[in-house]
């Protein structure tokens, strides 16, 4: 029953976590002039490996948990 209400949790966390960058759109651009796409240049975006960097350390979280859990109920 715990496993099942953790799978489900585990998989909204990485649903959110993967469409989040949908939420954050940028502003429109400035009517007139050219300006940078953002300043101070150059720019460094988080990118597709941060989010897995992150999404892979609550998997990990989570298995930890769960051996702990399982240590606590045996014991």
């Amino acid at each position: 029953m715990v496993k099942k209400y953790f799978y489900i949790i585990l998989f909204s966390i990485c649903a959110l976590t993967f469409n989040s960058h949908k939420l954050y759109a940028p502003p429109a651009p400035p009517a007139g002039g050219a300006t940078p796409p953002c300043w101070p240049p150059p720019c460094i975006p988080i990118d597709g490996a941060t989010v897995l960097l992150v999404a892979a350390g609550m998997l990990i979280g989570g298995r930890e948990i769960m051996k702990l859990n399982h240590k606590s109920s045996k014991a």
